[in-house]
């Protein structure tokens, strides 16, 4: 036994958020998250569980996506982006965008992108995100 142990067995682990015996929203090991009781994620907790999910998402894309590891990092960042709102599968539903990334057609890419019902959902992150594939350039 150890600590990590104990607190598992002692709090429990869930994945999704819940709400604790007293009704405080609760996620992982009892962390406490409901503002009501003074619950809160820190920045570096939160910068943490960003950093780790965008690197499991950019190396699924690298396994998914045989061209993605060559391109810049900028324009890796703009498919980072749409698979972080869309998971993963829901970016690889763009078939033609991403067939004209492979071929580095980046215009062609973009305004597929755009033709999307992503597009209309979040027009100025898309509008954003295609131009950063587009130019190359941070947006």
């Amino acid at each position: 036994m150890n600590i990590i142990e104990q607190l598992r067995r002692d709090e429990g682990w869930r994945n999704e958020a819940y709400q604790d015996s007293l009704g405080y929203w609760t996620i992982g090991c009892g962390f406490l998250i409901d503002a009501r009781k003074g619950g809160h994620l820190d920045d570096e907790e939160i910068a943490w569980i960003l950093q780790h999910r965008i690197d499991k998402t950019a190396k699924r894309l690298s396994r998914e996506l045989s061209w993605f590891s060559g391109i810049s990092d900028v324009r890796k960042a703009a498919f980072l982006n749409m698979a972080y709102q869309l998971g993963v599968s829901g970016l690889l539903k763009f078939r033609h965008t991403l067939e004209y990334a492979s071929q580095g057609r980046w215009d062609d890419c973009a305004r597929e992108a755009l033709d999307s019902a992503w597009s209309h959902q979040t027009p100025r992150r898309a509008q954003r995100v295609a131009k950063q594939i587009t130019t190359g350039e941070w947006q």
